[in-house]
């Protein structure tokens, strides 16, 4: 009879399970350990959540010091593991094989779960456009949206979220190509323009080329926060490649001048390049451009670590305390935009509002000079190009108004509400640019609130159709785009004749309702 071998005891199973349980708790402990070494390492966390792609020596040295402490963590638990394991006779390479295989299924689980929630932050979240600044264009613009990127817009009316993609080129606009069929306007604005708060086909470009249907192809560029100094740049780098013969500069007087004075926006987060006066000249100031590592493109592409970066250089700065707005960040302006109603704001030109103050500082005025030479230049351009510039100063008063008081906490300050639009029509009869009033029903629909959301101050669907229907008008009445390029067919080519800008300049149309001002060809 074969002997048989004696049922382990209770007590004999004892030891065993404990090292399975020990082992099983190091394995865990030293797989999440290594992870945390790993993520906390600066080649990563710098790629994933500093603003430039790389942190400070001193970061640096934090980072590495508490990436060392998982790391020795999980050198002890693998150890530990590896010791558990032995003890039950198994051979030291399957060990290693079982921690990096469960190390790496864990690491995979890991980057699903993160790109899952990441997927679903882009779906629900609109994110800033201040906190674009890692595409390839924000290098030269600011900020700027990624070819085909998510646009994620909420209407602060009703809540309803718009899922939209850019275009190849990133901006809020269908295609382009380069073979030109039409005459083309090109619209350039910043949010009105963009269409902050309302879908895609409500904007003031698609609306806009409805109007105009088959008679020329709109093209619209607008990104929110942009000022004259971006939208030139935009206009020297890419615009002409569109071959626009019309540009319509949307022209917004509280940001547009605020955000050409200084090198930072949306509260100090967003470094911009500016233009500067040296005599009678622009000088560019351009941002450094930055070569992203691979990683750091990888990175781009998540919304949470865009978003992580944004919050965590906007938590540094308290909306509440206009000190730390003004004085608590570098380079030329503390932090642009910094509220639009408080008076103290204003007195120190910090607010959309203060352009419309009865008296300007010398800052002020520097930057609404600033402001017309840019316009200048632009104009200088759409001539060189045999293009017509057109501008639209959004928002005028209704009509002629006093200058009156306005107090915000114990503080007064007083308002000439037609002040920019009455210097930037006299500059533009000057130097014989396109100027568009807006019609008087217009701007009383705007004085009643009609035109624009609530608490935004950005156009709603309703008013981003009046003011495309103002433009549209506008083209219409002084037949414009047949007299900028005509096309006549020669053989099987379409030849276009341009509107060339004589040396004379240009002279005063007045439009049967009386509605537009039009500086045209003599």
């Amino acid at each position: 009879m074969t002997k048989e071998s004696p049922s382990p005891t209770s007590s004999d199973r004892r030891p065993a399970e404990n090292h399975d349980s020990t082992g099983r708790a190091a394995e865990f402990v030293a797989v999440w350990s290594l992870i945390a070494s790993l993520l906390l390492c600066p080649w990563i966390s710098a790629a994933a959540l500093s603003e430039t792609g790389r942190f400070e020596p001193s970061t640096s040295r934090a980072l590495w010091a508490w990436s060392f402490g998982p790391l020795f963590l999980g050198v002890i638990g693998f150890f530990v593991f590896l010791r558990c394991r032995t003890r039950r006779g198994e051979p030291t390479g399957r060990i290693c094989a079982t921690f990096a295989g469960h190390a790496a299924v864990t690491l995979v689980i890991l980057i699903v779960a993160f790109a899952t929630a990441d997927m679903v932050l882009a779906r629900v979240k609109p994110f800033p456009v201040s906190a674009h600044l890692d595409v390839p264009k924000a290098q030269v613009y600011g900020w700027a949206f990624g070819p085909f990127e998510t646009i994620i817009e909420r209407n602060p009316e009703t809540g309803e979220i718009y899922h939209e993609r850019a275009n190849s080129e990133g901006w809020r606009d269908v295609e382009h190509t380069t073979q030109k069929t039409l005459p083309r306007l090109l619209l350039l604005g910043d949010s009105q323009v963009f269409g902050t708060g309302v879908p895609f086909d409500q904007t003031i470009g698609r609306h806009l080329q409805r109007f105009l249907a088959d008679r020329c192809e709109v093209i619209a560029v607008g990104v929110p926060g942009w000022g004259t100094d971006q939208e030139l740049l935009f206009l020297q780098n890419e615009g002409w490649s569109y071959q626009p013969d019309i540009v319509v500069l949307l022209f917004t007087a509280g940001n547009d001048v605020m955000n050409n004075m200084y090198d930072r926006a949306f509260l100090g987060t967003a470094p911009k390049p500016t233009f500067r006066l040296v005599g009678d000249d622009l000088e560019l100031r351009p941002l450094p451009r930055l070569q992203a590592s691979a990683l750091r493109r990888l990175f781009n592409r998540s919304m949470i670590c865009r978003y992580i970066r944004f919050r965590q250089h906007r938590g540094r700065f308290d909306p509440g305390i206009n000190v730390s707005r003004r004085d608590g960040l570098p380079g030329e302006n503390p932090a642009l935009p910094v509220s639009a109603f408080a008076a103290e704001d204003m007195e120190n030109d910090y607010s959309h509002l203060s352009i419309l103050g009865e008296t300007w500082s010398d800052r002020l005025t520097e930057g609404w000079r600033l402001t017309c030479r840019l316009i200048q230049e632009m104009d200088h351009a759409c001539r060189a190009h045999g293009a017509g510039l057109v501008v639209y100063p959004f928002g005028q008063p209704i009509g002629p108004l006093p200058v009156f008081p306005w107090t915000h906490r114990g503080k007064s300050y007083r308002l000439d509400l037609e002040k920019p639009f009455r210097l930037l029509r006299e500059f533009c009869r000057r130097e014989k640019i396109a100027y568009l009033d807006e019609p008087l029903e217009f701007r009383q629909d705007d004085a009643k609130g009609l035109l624009r959301y609530p608490r935004e101050g950005h156009l709603n669907p309703t008013g981003s159709r009046c003011v495309a229907e103002n433009i549209a008008l506008w083209v219409k009445e002084h037949d414009l785009l047949r007299s900028v390029r005509a096309p006549i067919e020669k053989g099987s080519e379409s030849v276009f004749y341009n509107w060339h800008f004589g040396a004379e300049g240009f002279g005063l149309r007045q439009s049967a309702s009386g509605g537009c001002r039009f500086f045209g060809p003599k």
